[in-house]
């Protein structure tokens, strides 16, 4: 802790104290690479470690870069969060459910549902409403295939 002057930072304090569980003794010469098998975690952990490992490392080494990694991952969290929560995604449909998804998902979910709404509703356009004995009659233009639909609906059926 002294050698890398890492011995004024609380949290390697404490972790320095639990070194016990820490990665055996006879392995402290061995670089990291042959210690931290694929096998023995998953697809995502092993494209994180990947980012910042130096199979020639020390064990102080890939502390400090996993430290600096997860400071990384914490700082973009916390900015994502704060665009979550302060701003709005532009509409590209007047759709009530686009508003809504707007309200209730991340921005990049919302952003991959936004692609679905433009892809359902690419080359389709209402002609007005109308209501014959209580069924909403619509026209709905479909561009791609050249053809108009007569939509019928009856609101009190879902009420």
């Amino acid at each position: 802790m002294k050698e890398h002057a890492v011995g004024k930072s609380a949290w390697f304090e404490e972790v320095y104290l639990k070194r016990r569980q820490w990665v055996m003794a006879h392995c402290r010469d061995l670089n990291m690479g042959s210690v931290l098998r694929t096998t023995q975690r998953s697809e995502s952990e092993n494209s994180f470690f990947k980012k910042f490992e130096n199979n020639n490392g020390t064990l102080v080494e890939f502390w400090m870069r996993f430290k600096s990694a997860i400071d990384q991952q914490r700082h973009t969290q916390k900015k994502t969060d704060n665009d979550n929560m302060h701003t709005s995604p532009k509409m590209v449909t007047q759709c009530p459910i686009e508003r809504h998804a707007a309200r209730v998902y991340t921005h990049a979910v919302f952003d991959e549902f936004q692609e679905e709404i433009k892809m359902s509703t690419n080359g389709l356009g209402t002609r007005g409403f109308t209501v014959e004995n209580e069924i909403k009659l619509t026209k709905v233009k479909d561009s791609l295939r050249g053809r108009v639909f007569e939509v019928h609906f009856r609101p009190d059926i879902y009420h």
